[in-house]
């Protein structure tokens, strides 16, 4: 508290600058322009996004799970070899197999983003999707291949042994529609995800999206969203009447939390895109292909 309050007595020291009119109008230009300058980069960031969501646009996900508690694995390699509840630490030294013998779990997720329809190679030549498997990922197995699209025709090539040690496992389709894409489900002994990728070239797009899929139950991701979203308006706004009131204990800690639900909310935003949760082993109506489970 000491700390706060000699921040703010040495703070107080440059109060003159705040009754200088020059200085206010000169900050009301800057402020006026730095406004403009975001708005118009933000008006051409959002109709450039716009324009690539109207076209058909591929987009990847991969997430891992441990085996045998069924947690997802932590996405980062941490100092201490813990990883935050409800995540699992990657290291492979600190988990044990299941029962079958595998480590990990890892889903691909390979769907359509944008508004128009993706076509596979069955009608366009230039469209290519594999799984690459590099050579250092060691034992692994396919355990499932499913589409959120019920009309979907999927199926999995053999896999081709590249010279430079990695294997290519070829994914095709015929179409997939918007929000509609395919799952393709690998046990294997290495920590994590780094040995597999998904490659993808088309003339319908210019680039792949790396998108995200939420390990957990997508309801709990989305309350915890809405929660953000509902709660920054009135945290700002008592933290805006703590410090009229100043009682500065009560607008730091409150200040803190704002701008938590701020930073929240922008990381959400940058997530995009995000894979369609019916995509996944726990939508009943979704179409497998194969499934052998563990084993």
């Amino acid at each position: 508290m000491n700390y706060v309050n000699d921040f703010l007595h040495r703070l107080s020291e440059y109060s003159w600058l705040l009754r200088d009119e020059d200085l206010q109008g000169l900050l009301r230009y800057v402020t006026a322009i730095v406004t403009i300058l975001f708005s118009l980069v933000t008006f051409y960031v959002k109709r450039k996004e716009k324009r690539e969501q109207a076209r058909a646009q591929l987009a990847v996900a991969a997430t891992s799970w441990d085996s045998r508690t069924g947690f997802p694995l932590y996405p980062l390699q941490t100092k201490f070899k813990v990883a935050p509840f409800p995540f699992v630490s990657p290291d492979i030294q600190t988990r044990k197999k299941s029962t079958k013998g595998w480590s990990t779990i890892t889903e691909v997720r390979v769907w359509n983003a944008g508004q128009e329809l993706l076509w596979g190679s069955a009608f366009n030549p230039t469209a290519s999707v594999h799984l690459a498997i590099e050579e250092g990922l060691g034992d692994y197995a396919l355990r499932g291949c499913l589409s959120n699209d019920i009309s979907a025709r999927v199926h999995l090539g053999r896999i081709v042994h590249a010279a430079s040690g990695q294997m290519r496992l070829p994914i095709y389709f015929d179409v997939l529609r918007p929000g509609k894409g395919v799952l393709v489900q690998i046990w294997h002994n290495s920590q994590d995800v780094s040995k597999i990728s998904i490659n993808a070239i088309s003339d319908q797009f210019s680039r792949t999206l790396v998108g995200l899929h939420h390990p957990m139950n997508p309801k709990i991701v989305k309350w915890m969203n809405t929660m953000a979203y509902w709660l920054v308006l009135p945290a700002a706004a008592l933290t805006v009447v703590f410090m009229l009131s100043h009682n500065t204990a009560a607008s730091v800690m409150s200040g803190v939390f704002t701008w938590m639900l701020i930073v929240s909310a922008y990381l959400n935003w940058r997530c995009e895109p995000r894979a369609p949760e019916d995509l996944g082993f726990r939508n009943d109506k979704a179409k497998i292909f194969f499934y052998h489970g563990p084993g």
